[in-house]
């Protein structure tokens, strides 16, 4: 039963670790998306994007993974970490 409620803990934890991975990753895009909306103000292009997301979608992609595989990286040495803390 121990066992149980410690794995259940662990996905708890990870989950949550990822969901926050994802929501940096919004203002991330956010921020990225603002500066190029800028660079292309300063110089003039035309964007045929208007009412959408006006970055590419390779660097939307990357971006949205990145903060799920940093989460999920981040909750599970976390949870080492606090683990290894516990059982001392």
């Amino acid at each position: 039963m121990q066992k149980k409620v410690k794995e259940s803990q662990k996905w708890v934890y990870v989950s949550a670790s990822v969901l926050c991975g994802i929501l940096v990753s919004f203002v991330a895009h956010s921020i990225i998306e603002i500066a190029y909306i800028n660079w292309l103000l300063a110089y003039g292009v035309a964007s045929d994007f208007i009412g959408r997301c006006t970055l590419p979608i390779l660097l939307q992609v990357s971006i949205a993974a990145f903060g799920v595989f940093a989460g999920l990286h981040l909750g599970l040495n976390r949870w080492m970490s606090l683990k290894s803390k516990k059982s001392k």
